[in-house]
């Protein structure tokens, strides 16, 4: 999916909706007075984008869940990225709704059909938990019109315009992890005065632990089963590392040099002669994977990109030892799991995304011009040579990983 032109119209024709939308809730306010003491029953959430930090928004939906026991919650999201929602247990089946992005009409006309949907279920609240995204901010207004609506607010910040359309304007904290900045929406859905800059209050001391996926027993065969189809047979002995060199074509700032990829590769498979490796990504990303693999060499590395669907990658994981990773959705889904993972920074930093748990190691070097994405330049930075990602040796990626693996197999 191309997302500059979605970038180039949530700016200029997001920007002009959401003001004649604001200027209408000024005219509309005096008669119109917005109850927000009563407890939230039906609730929406907008993530559309960034399928991977879902993942860090579990322990803010679950922690509404535990204080509103009979809630009913739906989500919303791009359908390229709704597949997580199923997986999490957040929603029901039906109550994961998805915008169609085949297309500009399909995404304007499943829009409006999942705004038609939550009015029809009377959803009184919705959590706008992307991050100044005016396209998500029309759809929350829309959706609920006379209810809560909680989302990020700019305040006194210069740029990223998203209108005035939240009942619950909290302030965005670029110094605080992004599963904290998700438990602040939540909070301030249920915080007793709207009208202030919400929230005040610590929010470190929350359960922020995920929940333990666990793949059902035909997956794991049929993960098992292309192992072997691909000469990678499971074997506790020959450990399996996983290697992800992609972070998306949304981030394409985001990815280690794919020369280091191939070299680390390469002195692994030496260094450790019972080690293999399978090279994972996208459907779109099998001409790179495949390219990547032929110049490791070798017939203990193999490709799986585009082989596997979500449920199934989940179900890879359990098999493998390690992953080496950009940052990238897969990182934070691997925190789902058992497998350790070894994280690469640079543009953003691991401050704000790492994944939770214990079994994350992140490398970051700390360049003064790093992070260079972030939520007020809508992820785009003028860098085109990303020092801070090359800057990590291949050196310190294979000492690293050698600490994980523990010692060879005899």
């Amino acid at each position: 999916m191309n997302v500059n032109p979605l970038r180039f119209a949530d700016r200029y024709l997001g920007g002009l909706i959401v003001r004649l939308l604001t200027l209408l809730r000024r005219l509309l306010r005096p008669f119109h007075t917005h109850k927000d003491d009563r407890t939230p029953r039906r609730v929406a959430v907008i993530k559309l984008t960034e399928m991977g930090r879902t993942v860090l928004a579990y322990p803010a939906l679950a922690e509404l869940r535990r204080r509103i026991p009979a809630l009913e919650l739906y989500f919303l999201s791009f359908d390229t990225f709704s597949a997580i929602i199923d997986d999490l247990g957040l929603v029901t089946p039906a109550q994961n709704l998805r915008v169609d992005t085949t297309s500009r009409w399909r995404m304007l006309w499943t829009g409006w059909r999942a705004i038609r949907q939550l009015r029809a279920q009377g959803v009184d609240s919705v959590i706008d938990m992307d991050f100044f995204s005016r396209f998500s901010v029309i759809l929350a207004f829309l959706a609920c019109p006379r209810g809560n609506r909680v989302g990020f607010h700019r305040f006194t910040n210069e740029g990223m315009n998203c209108g005035d359309l939240f009942t619950h304007p909290v302030l965005y904290s670029p110094h605080i992890h992004t599963s904290q900045a998700f438990m602040a929406l939540t909070e301030s859905l249920l915080a007793p005065h709207a009208s202030e800059v919400l929230i005040k209050q610590p929010l470190a001391d929350r359960d922020y632990r995920l929940p333990a996926h666990t793949p059902d027993t035909a997956t794991c065969q049929t993960v098992r089963q292309l192992l072997s189809d691909s000469g990678l047979h499971p074997d506790a002995s020959r450990p399996l590392v996983l290697v992800n060199p992609n972070s998306s074509e949304l981030f394409p700032l985001r990815k280690w040099p794919s020369r280091h990829f191939i070299e680390f590769s390469r002195r692994l498979l030496a260094t450790r002669p019972e080690v293999r490796i399978a090279v994972t990504g996208s459907e779109h990303e099998q001409r790179e994977a495949d390219m990547l693999v032929q110049q490791i060499g070798g017939d203990r590395c193999v490709s799986l990109a585009g082989r596997t669907s979500l449920r199934e990658l989940l179900a890879l994981y359990h098999e493998a030892r390690l992953m080496v990773t950009n940052d990238s959705s897969p990182a934070l889904f691997a925190a789902l799991t058992p497998l350790r993972t070894i994280v690469l920074y640079g543009p953003e930093t691991p401050a704000l995304y790492a994944p939770l748990g214990e079994r994350a190691t992140c490398l970051y070097k700390h360049f003064a011009c790093s992070p260079c994405l972030s939520v007020y330049n809508a992820q785009r930075s003028p860098c085109q040579n990303n020092r801070c990602l090359q800057a990590i040796t291949v050196d310190e990626v294979l000492q690293e990983s050698l600490r994980v693996l523990g010692p060879a197999t005899p």
